[in-house]
């Protein structure tokens, strides 16, 4: 019996789906930061931790 994997997907989401697998992010500034101390991370994790720390974002307070 066959098995239909990819029946329910669309064309252009399926397409879209396969760029995206082998698509590694941008890092952020602030995941810069990180990817000097941590070299051997990859981009996306160093962009989550520096979200997390907040670092890289610039505040600016009025006053």
């Amino acid at each position: 019996m066959h098995k239909y994997t990819k029946c329910a997907i669309a064309r252009n989401r399926r397409e879209a789906a396969n760029l995206c697998i082998n698509h590694e992010p941008e890092l952020t500034r602030g995941g810069l930061v990180i990817k000097r101390c941590r070299p051997q991370w990859s981009a996306s994790v160093c962009n989550l931790k520096a979200a997390l720390a907040g670092i890289g974002q610039e505040v600016r307070h009025a006053g």
